[in-house]
């Protein structure tokens, strides 16, 4: 295992020092959402793992990063804070991995207060600042406060336009292990930011790498948000497609094989961080479903080839007319069943849908657990889908 670790340190140092010379110094903010519901949307912890990761890939001596951990409001703040050696990463990182939950969610407080802190560089210190914004994007304000969740958006918007005036794109993940993820893809594409969904670590370093790779190509905002009168997420969502990347004109052989060599770099970080965490148990699916469509027709489906997270409309989508509202019935492999006794969570947000687990009808608003051999029919309108769960 020493050697493994050694791998990694050796591995990250080298990916840090090629993309040095490609990029400028960096000034990153990670905000984390800590509200209750990220219990469930990142149980494993995922956002910890990434945030730790980037620290981890940062130049020393040269970047900065500072961290903003929000529920209903600010809870904790690790200022911008330079690099200068190992123990200031472990000093942020134990910082970022003690970072405890609250109640309620106010998304205008955490990114406000990270733009905040970026706007006191310095135009002439020629640096990058940048912000990752972690969160299952489920806002919800205490009632018993001064603020409503229209007044936490308008700082969202706020947020999106003061970052776009800087040039600083904003990152959003969204963690969405249990299905109920409320996209904030739109703060990402109003900023010229990336915006990525996970439900697992596997994902991470890929997610991260491409954080990288957007800084080393220096790619411009081209225009700045202009805040709605009456702003919607479907209404952003729509104007503000993600950003195309194309490499620059100019691009050159050394500037190619540098990003060959940071690819095979990122390919080995993968590798090495997925061998070094193996101290938490992993949730995949472990079986089959067996489907009966409403023509009569049967069809097994292997889930293990679908990772951590499926809808059932993917799965009915092909060759068949399904119900619409079949997209927001989510299978996920149950967190809290032993590993010695595989289950399914079903869960969905569409009222329409209703649930009969061997016959019974369910409340749904829990999800349902389902271990093997269960039968649960799913039905929407006139449509009604069975479903049977076999262990692999």
């Amino acid at each position: 295992m020493k050697k493994i670790f050694s791998l990694l340190i050796f591995i990250l140092c080298t990916y840090s020092n090629v993309f040095a010379s490609e990029m400028l110094p960096i000034d990153a903010v990670l905000v984390l959402d800590v509200s209750r519901s990220m219990r469930t949307a990142d149980p494993d912890r995922v956002s910890r793992d990434a945030m730790n990761l980037f620290v981890d890939m940062l130049a020393e001596n040269r970047d900065r990063v500072g961290v903003v951990a929000y529920a209903g409001e600010i809870e904790a703040v690790y200022p911008l804070t330079r690099l200068y050696s190992q123990q200031e990463r472990a000093a942020l990182q134990g910082f970022i991995n003690a970072l405890e939950y609250a109640s309620w969610t106010d998304h205008g407080f955490g990114l406000l207060e990270a733009v905040e802190m970026l706007e006191d560089i310095q135009e002439n210190e020629n640096r990058q600042g940048i912000v990752i914004f972690f969160t299952d994007g489920n806002l919800n304000v205490s009632p018993h406060g001064t603020r409503t969740n229209e007044d936490a958006q308008a700082d969202v918007y706020a947020a999106i336009n003061r970052a776009a005036q800087m040039n600083v794109p904003i990152h959003t993940i969204g963690l969405n292990f249990d299905g109920n993820l409320h996209p904030q893809d739109f703060i990402a594409y109003a900023t010229n930011g990336l915006a990525f969904e996970t439900a697992n670590a596997e994902d991470i370093p890929e997610i991260i790498n491409a954080f990288f790779d957007e800084l080393t190509a220096a790619v411009q905002i081209l225009e700045v948000y202009e805040e709605p009168e009456a702003a919607t997420y479907e209404a952003i969502a729509e104007e503000y497609e993600p950003p195309q990347y194309e490499p620059p004109a100019s691009e050159t052989a050394d500037w190619r094989s540098n990003r060959a060599i940071a690819g095979v770099a990122a390919v080995l970080v993968l590798t090495a961080f997925l061998l070094v965490r193996n101290n938490r148990r992993k949730r995949v699916f472990t079986g089959s479903l067996m489907l009966e469509t409403p023509d009569g027709r049967s069809r097994k489906i292997d889930l293990i080839g679908y990772g951590r997270r499926v809808s059932l409309g993917s799965l009915l989508r092909v060759g068949e007319n399904t119900h619409p509202a079949f997209d927001a019935v989510i299978f996920t492999p149950s967190p809290t069943a032993p590993s010695h006794l595989p289950q399914l969570q079903i869960t969905c947000k569409n009222p329409l849908v209703k649930f009969t687990k061997n016959f019974i009808p369910q409340e749904i608003k829990r999800g349902i657990s389902i271990p093997p051999g269960t039968e649960v029919a799913i039905s929407a309108g006139e449509m009604q889908i069975r479903v049977k769960y076999i262990s692999a």
